[in-house]
């Protein structure tokens, strides 16, 4: 059976070969600059020719042609190249593209990605969701990159290992656990009685006891608007809930003295991991892991490792990075709290290392402040917590590089991450750890969110676009699904 690369690999290897060769240029600037261009009408394939002829014995003209009878020698009849206002630009026969491709894979080809003569390790963290919810569309696009790039990284020869982060520490877990401790049911029994999985009965409890410390507080407060408001999303919640449960937690959060202190202090404990809130939030959160699963199973999405947030508190991987920020220069006190001077590494660290400037890039516009470490209260950020785990993702994996899928909200806290391990010493870290952003899913109408219990989940995308395949297959072949 023949195995090869596809067509469109070849032609890019053809062309880059043959530009680095005639204009004197490393290949990997071509293969580089080798690319789609801005706009279709373009063409498929673009090149600045010009920038490179100048300099070169032959016309851009001449290239042009030259490369055309390549092609052409070489089989490839399906890609006509050009020059247009100083761009080499390549259009592809769709039609004689799509013949060739029938022609191969009739004649038992197969493709291939050519692999890389450097296999490195690399880490791929994605989706990495909180844990108080099912998971929803924004996930799905996330876990949909997370889990090509791994794939691709993994064709192209790469030692991959794919992790999901469980965010189990900070005030969102342990709403959702309270409200579990207040309402006297576990997770698993919640989703018996409402008939649905573990995870979206996890995701309920979360929006009602978020729901109902937002109404005690803003009622506190004397803020009559932000009462209405979350009675309003209450109203919505219980219609779709248990109601006894329901009223349970209403009940008692409306009796509790200090709802906040509660949570911080609940906060705190589990940071310290004292019971009994490590039993209560580790059971929580072990119980949406599992309902997960279950999902990422039917996306055909899997993880080498997940990596509890909870754990790097426990182990004192997050006190030990706090205790070299303790002994840096660059320790400042930023709004009460012990911070990291996040300008003036960037000063005095980065703009001084030539290799690191061109790694870390700093938009010019952007204004990037202090990364505190520790609130006032004694808690870590999470933006702490993740400085550990990036230097525990190095070390664990003996990685390469490591990337980080997730959103563009995120650009500033990952710049920071990247600046403080420069200024604490983790250069290698810093200069090898990349920020694969998206931009957030957003639908027409509908905003999502997980306070009000306002979202699509990935669940539900794919038992309709289950329901919606049967009914194609029927309605082409009555009874080919009926009758096995």
């Amino acid at each position: 059976m023949v195995n090869s690369i596809d067509p469109l690999t070849r032609l890019h290897g053809i062309v880059s070969s043959y530009l680095s060769e005639v204009l004197g240029v490393d290949i990997g600037v071509v293969e580089r600059l080798l690319a789609p261009p801005p706009r279709r009408e373009y063409g498929d394939l673009g090149f600045p020719l010009m920038r490179f002829a100048r300099s070169s014995n032959a016309s851009a003209d001449s290239i042009v042609e030259s490369l055309r009878g390549k092609l052409w020698e070489r089989g490839i009849t399906w890609a006509s190249p050009r020059l247009e206002a100083g761009y080499l630009n390549i259009v592809f026969d769709v039609e004689k593209l799509g013949d060739e491709v029938f022609r191969l894979l009739s004649s038992g080809w197969r493709p291939s990605m050519a692999r890389t003569s450097r296999p490195e390790t690399i880490v791929v963290e994605h989706t990495s969701a909180n844990p108080i919810h099912p998971l929803h569309l924004g996930h799905a696009r996330n876990s949909s990159l997370g889990d090509a790039l791994a794939r691709l990284l993994k064709a192209r020869g790469h030692r991959v290992n794919t992790r999901f982060y469980i965010d189990d520490v900070g005030r969102q877990a342990v709403v959702a656990s309270l409200g579990f401790r207040l309402s006297g049911v576990t997770p698993g029994e919640l989703a018996s009685r409402m008939g649905v999985k573990v995870d979206h009965a996890v995701g309920w409890v979360y929006a009602v006891t978020h729901n109902a410390l937002e109404a005690v507080a803003a009622r506190r407060r004397g803020e009559t608007s932000k009462v209405d408001e979350a009675l309003s999303i209450l109203a919505r919640l219980k219609e779709r809930g248990d109601k006894e449960v329901f009223e349970r937690i209403l009940e008692s959060v409306g009796s509790l003295e200090d709802p906040e202190r509660l949570v911080s202090d609940m906060m705190r404990r589990y940071e310290r991991g004292e019971e009994p809130e490590k039993s209560l939030i580790r059971g929580v959160v072990s119980a949406v892991l599992e309902g997960f699963r279950e999902t990422l199973r039917r996306f055909g999405v899997d993880f080498d490792d997940w990596d509890w947030e909870s754990d790097l508190l426990w182990s004192r991987l997050v006190e030990k990075i706090i205790e070299e920020a303790r002994r840096s220069p660059f320790l400042t006190v930023h709004k009460d709290a012990i911070a990291l001077d996040i300008p003036r590494i960037a000063r005095e660290v980065l703009a001084r290392d030539p290799e690191a400037s061109s790694y870390i890039k700093l938009p010019k516009s952007l204004e990037i402040p202090p990364l505190i470490l520790v609130r006032s209260d004694g808690t870590t950020l999470y933006t702490t917590r993740d400085l550990a785990y990036s230097v525990y993702k190095f070390r664990v994996t003996g990685a390469d590089r490591v990337i980080n899928v997730i959103g563009a909200d995120q650009r500033l806290p990952q710049l920071q991450i990247r600046l403080a391990l420069l200024g604490l010493g983790y250069r290698r870290e810093a200069l090898n750890m990349m920020h694969y952003d998206y931009e957030i899913v957003s639908l027409p109408g509908r905003r999502m969110s997980s306070r009000r219990g306002e979202y699509v989940t990935l669940d539900e995308l794919l038992d309709m676009a289950k329901a919606r395949s049967v009914r194609e297959v029927e309605s082409r072949n009555p009874g080919a699904i009926g009758g096995g």
